[in-house]
């Protein structure tokens, strides 16, 4: 324990572990003070809007997908994340002639019609939602995300006329969006959407693992009375809180845990001459673990701090309210969600200090965080498939989908625990290697090896 102490207090002092806890509370305050004021209140009867909600239903996601890449192709002009950031594409001529193949797969139109369209449109009318708008063709409407963050839903008259003109579920050319082709099963559409998703460079919404963001339909008043029943019994309020609290958190929990175990990694090498004299009854298991539980439990100080307050702002949200709030919930979602990732960055960056001598750990951890930001985004309101080093849940809502999905959630929490345990084995392996100087290729250290020398001759 006094050793542990001392590595936290080690810790605590250095200038790369101050930045750290600056950053992660810089980076709450600028992002968690508006969900932090947001209310969840009991849906009445009546009022006609209860928001969205999503289905898996092919029957909605493949005519609002094919929308949105029809709309898209006729502006030429395409949104992606590829690296968890905004990216803007324009396809050339062959790309666009690719693109007209593949709409024209899932609607029936021939590709040359799609290419005079977009011609047509090349003159870039301005989209007759307005400015600042963004909308979503649906079967049977359009749901209209609006400036200030609300939802506006039009449903479209009925439509008639022949097949390939534009009645429902006969492919062909709506108004102004596209049908999906007579007979055009789900998994030939995922095909196609995914090699769309390929010609944009990936990070579109039209990937094989994003594509089923397009299931949005209006919710009905029975749907967000049961919403706001698991906001109540399953969250007890404070759980909808910790799961958006955990899913910010674990963004800067992904990265910044990396620049202190690679600083003092850094640092002990410098100073291994005084270590092989002054460390020598300390086994290099014992010596990694502590240094190793030290960077953890200092990296996770500041967020159990900021959880304890996000704890206190929602009894002050909701006083009065007569709810019953859960003074637990953010304790038990923190050390479930964030503290893995946590492990995993440090461990990252414990090991390939050791085992470099540089600091390329930022390097790899920087790729990885952008990687997995950009993975999430299809994750972002509780689908939690694959492997995430940063589980995504950016909603107040959506209890029941994250009980759905708590398995998967659970195993890759399990999956990086493990992983960074064994990490840490082996940054433990390579110390030894370097600190008795027996190691050979990156493992050694000539340094060590003239340093033992120098010792042996005195």
């Amino acid at each position: 324990m006094e050793l542990f102490l001392k590595e936290c207090g080690r810790v605590a002092r250095s200038l790369s572990y101050l930045i750290l806890a600056a950053a992660m509370v810089i980076f709450a305050w600028s992002q968690l003070p508006p969900i932090f004021s947001e209310t969840i209140s009991k849906p009445q009867p009546g009022s006609g809007n209860y928001g969205i909600r999503q289905t898996d239903d092919p029957e909605v996601i493949m005519p609002a997908a094919i929308g949105g890449l029809y709309r898209e192709f006729k502006e030429n002009h395409y949104t992606t994340y590829p690296i968890g950031f905004i990216r803007n594409v324009r396809l050339n001529e062959a790309e666009t002639a690719e693109m007209a193949a593949i709409l024209s797969e899932l609607s029936g139109v021939s590709a040359e019609k799609l290419l005079s369209q977009a011609a047509e449109a090349a003159g870039g009318q301005k989209d007759p939602a307005g400015e600042g708008t963004v909308t979503l063709s649906m079967d049977g409407g359009t749901i209209r995300e609006t400036d200030g963050g609300g939802f506006e839903i039009e449903m479209d008259p009925v439509q008639g006329g022949p097949p390939g003109e534009g009645a429902p579920g006969t492919g062909g050319i709506r108004e102004d969006t596209l049908l999906p082709a007579e007979g055009l099963g789900y998994e030939r559409f995922i095909e196609l959407m995914d090699r769309a998703d390929h010609i944009l460079g990936g990070g579109s919404d039209y990937g094989e693992d994003s594509v089923s963001g397009f299931g949005s339909v209006p919710a009905q008043y029975e749907d967000a009375l049961a919403e706001y029943a698991a906001f109540v019994r399953t969250d007890r309020v404070s759980g909808a809180y910790a799961r958006i609290f955990c899913d910010y958190m674990g963004i800067a929990a992904a990265l910044l845990p990396v620049f202190p175990a690679v600083a003092l990694g850094l640092a002990d090498r410098r100073a291994r001459m005084r270590e092989l004299v002054g460390s020598r009854s300390i086994s290099s298991a014992k010596l990694t673990a502590v240094r190793y539980a030290s960077l953890v439990t200092m990296a996770m100080l500041p967020i159990l701090l900021l959880a304890v307050l996000g704890t206190a702002s929602v009894f002050q949200l909701y006083a009065g309210s007569g709810l019953e709030i859960s003074p637990i919930a953010f304790l038990f979602y923190v050390p479930g969600w964030v503290l893995p990732t946590v492990m995993t960055s440090t461990a990252v960056g414990m090991f390939i200090t050791e085992l470099t001598g540089t600091p390329a750990a930022i390097f790899v951890m920087l790729l990885w965080w952008l990687a997995d930001l950009n993975a999430g985004i299809a994750q972002m309101h509780g689908v939690y498939g694959g492997m995430p080093l940063i589980p995504r849940h950016n909603t107040l809502r959506g209890a029941q989908e994250f009980l759905d999905h708590f398995g998967a959630l659970a195993a890759s929490r399990v999956f990086y625990t493990v992983l960074a345990l064994i990490l840490v084995c082996l940054t433990a392996f390579v110390y030894e290697k370097n600190r008795r100087g027996t190691g050979s290729g990156i493992f050694g250290s000539a340094v060590l090896r003239r340093g033992n020398g120098r010792l042996a001759s005195q």
